[in-house]
Formats: C-alpha cells, structure tokens, sequence
C-alpha cells in the first residue's frame, strides 16, 4: 500500500503518537528530518530499536529521537568510510581492468581474434557518454570511462573464459591484491556492485546489510552475502571506530532478520 505524503510536522507527530518515540527538541528534529529524510533515518534505525515486526504494525523500544538520531549517524560515518574506501577499490580495479583489456586488443598477438573481437563488442555496446563510437583503438580511454556495472562485464568475460590460459593470467593480474577468489568472482563482484549502489544514492548501511533475500522468489531475509560484501570492503581500509560501529550494526542485523523471518513462518 503505498503512503501518503507526510508534512516534517506530520513525520514528527507520527513519530511520538504511533511509534511512541519521544522527541524533546521539535526544531532541532524539524531540521535533521529535513536534511537527512525521514525514511533514511528511522528506517536504518528501527534495525536497532524493533521488538515486534507485522505488516501494518512495528513495536519498538521506548527510546528518545536522540537515540535513532545518533544510531542513524553511525551509520553515516560508516557509510562514508566505506565510499572512499570503494572508490579507491573501483578506481585500482579501473585502471587494471582499462590497462589489461587494452593490451589484449591491441598489442597480445597471442590471443584469438574472435576473443578480441567479443572484448570488443562489449565495450561498443556499452555507449559510453562523451566519446564516439569505439572502433578498437585507445581502448584504455573508453574502459576508464565506464560505469563499474559496465566494466564488470569485462572481468566477467574474462571470468567465463579462463580456461584459456592467457585470459585467466590476466585475469589474476586484474585482481591482484584484492583477496577475492576466482571461484566466487561474479557473486562478490556484484555484490560489491549492489552495494556501491546502495550507498552512493544515500540508503543506509543497516537497510542494505538487512534487507537481502534468500532467493528471488523466497521473501526470507538472509544477511550473510551482504555482510560479507561490507567486510570485503571495510578490510581494505581497516579501523577500529568503524569496525566497533559495524560489529553492533551486524548484531542489530542479525536480531532484525530474525523478527522478520519469524513474522514470516508464523
């Protein structure tokens, strides 16, 4: 059912009269609703604070705004953690991916024309913004410029062909460093992807780790992948705050799909 909108007063009233969340200071909630959205903030926090989870109703803690307020910009700090330390991911696996790819086409004479000429095809296909058509030259040039769900395709191809010796060596080499397993490439890979998505477009951390299903068609939430994916990226960069703030977003998980699993076998 969808839900009207909500005036910032509206948000606030629904807050202390149906969530029983108490707010002390009106105009200071007024400002960070306003600045921080409504849905970001209490969705990522009612990971923490939920008791009892049904489809027209959620109990919660009692608790202050203050509390949700604090927890939301935990996740914040953490979030923003994370994207500096994923761009300095997508930015190495770019330029690896831009170098390697480019060798393949224009300098390997080791490797296959029709191999050339598929690597190639992906890259005409994926029209990149600014540039002219590519037609097999300055290859490094049209790759950088690729969106990462884009250039995954690339190390994708490569994924599904590495059979061929000389395409699995360079596909070590794109990797290098990374720790990720040839085995379980395209699975991290797009995981890392839906994550970058998530946080890029402001979703909080807690709503992306919770909110995984099990299967397409099975509506059970599972965490595992998810958590696995913040861990890949956070163990780039470590640090001891965050990985305080992410081992209690990890056990708010853990309890918030647990309720939810729950509702959905009773």
């Amino acid at each position: 059912m969808a839900k009207e909108f909500k005036t910032i007063d509206e948000q606030i009233e629904l807050l202390q009269v149906q969530k029983h969340i108490e707010v002390t200071d009106v105009e200071k909630a007024r400002q960070i609703l306003l600045d921080n959205n409504y849905y970001n903030v209490i969705s990522c926090s009612k990971i923490k604070y939920i008791l009892t989870l049904t489809e027209n109703k959620h109990n919660y803690e009692t608790s202050n705004f203050d509390e949700w307020l604090e927890y939301y910009e935990k996740d914040v700090e953490v979030s923003q953690y994370l994207m500096a330390a994923m761009n300095e991911f997508e930015k190495n696996l770019n330029s690896r991916t831009a170098y390697y790819i480019s060798e393949i086409i224009e300098r390997n004479e080791q490797i296959e024309q029709s191999i050339k000429e598929d690597l190639a095809r992906i890259i005409t296909k994926s029209k990149v913004n600014g540039l002219e058509r590519y037609c097999g030259v300055e290859t490094w040039k049209y790759i950088t410029k690729m969106e990462f769900g884009k250039m995954k395709q690339l190390i994708f191809y490569l994924f599904n062909h590495k059979d061929i010796p000389e395409l699995s060596s360079y596909l070590d080499l794109i990797l290098k460093d990374t720790d990720l397993q040839i085995g379980r490439l395209k699975n991290q890979i797009d995981d890392l992807n839906n994550l970058r998505n998530h946080l890029f477009h402001f979703t909080p951390l807690n709503i992306y780790i919770s909110y995984g299903l099990t299967g397409k068609k099975n509506k059970r939430l599972s965490n595992t992948r998810r958590k696995k994916a913040v861990s890949f990226i956070f163990n780039m960069k470590p640090n001891s705050q965050i990985k305080s703030y992410l081992s209690e977003f990890y056990n708010a998980s853990d309890r918030f799909v647990k309720i939810k699993n729950s509702q959905l076998e009773s």
